[in-house]
């Protein structure tokens, strides 16, 4: 199997899909293993097991590795990270590193505990979610895994309490956030407006979801955006998912 229709699961042992499916019928979560990565995943539909096996290509991973393996020392904080399947790998094989994963549903939080102890690494998991000021807010659920802002069809929401990533970088110095990932379904601009302090300095490489003017907005604070596809960055605003680079840290990606 080659190019860039190979997925997770594609790359996954029959084994992950015997757990999965006998962890379906009996309603429980599956811990699977990918590239030596063991995870703790949600079996109902929308929940970990699309997202960590169905949802992602495999090059995409492997591309944000390669990048997290060249940073120095420092910090990494994923937000919106789901079940961890970026958190926890970068932290298994990165221990220069810190790793802090941000996600707002409890249930997930608790997964990427689970695995980040399954695999002796560590991923910090605060209990809050990330926005555009501290305090809280009410997030509809698209599915049992996934509170989404874009959810066509609520099934009921949550309330989460909130921080900002200029009150996370703080709580994390002097360490320094060498790179950030940004999936949180159509909010990504109030995190980065809640992190203006932090990635105006344009010490950080940052992975973010393509909502509109994103790319635009980064360009504006000096960043370099692009696709990564071709192994080097090459600027467009094509793409679900994009990367915003200071130029100073160009070396570092390729």
């Amino acid at each position: 199997m080659t190019s860039d229709n190979i997925s997770l699961i594609a790359r996954s042992n029959p084994l992950n899909l015997a757990k999965i499916a006998v962890a379906r019928i009996l309603g429980r979560d599956a811990t699977v293993t990918s590239d030596g990565i063991k995870l703790v995943i949600g079996t109902h539909r929308g929940e970990g097991a699309v997202c960590a096996l169905q949802g992602r290509q495999y090059e995409e991973i492997e591309r944000f590795l390669a990048v997290a393996k060249r940073l120095p020392r420092g910090l990494f904080f994923d937000l919106g990270a789901n079940i961890g399947t970026y958190a926890v790998r970068v932290a298994a094989e990165n221990p220069h590193l810190r790793v802090v994963a941000i996600e707002a549903l409890p249930w997930n939080r608790a997964r990427i505990r689970c695995s980040s102890g399954l695999n002796r690494c560590l991923v910090d998991v605060p209990d809050f979610g990330i926005s555009d000021t501290v305090g809280s807010a009410t997030i509809p659920l698209q599915s049992a895994g996934r509170a989404s802002v874009r959810a066509p069809a609520p099934e009921g929401s949550i309330t989460i309490d909130t921080t900002t990533l200029d009150a996370l970088a703080e709580s994390y110095a002097p360490g320094k956030l060498r790179l950030l990932k940004i999936d949180l379904d159509g909010m990504c601009m109030q995190a980065l407006t809640g992190g203006l302090e932090t990635i105006s300095r344009c010490e950080t490489i940052i992975y973010f979801e393509n909502d509109c003017g994103v790319a635009q907005y980064l360009r504006t604070l000096g960043y370099k955006v692009g696709s990564m596809e071709s192994g080097t960055l090459s600027e467009t605003d094509i793409g679900w998912a994009l990367w915003a680079v200071p130029p100073s840290m160009i070396g570092s990606i390729s």
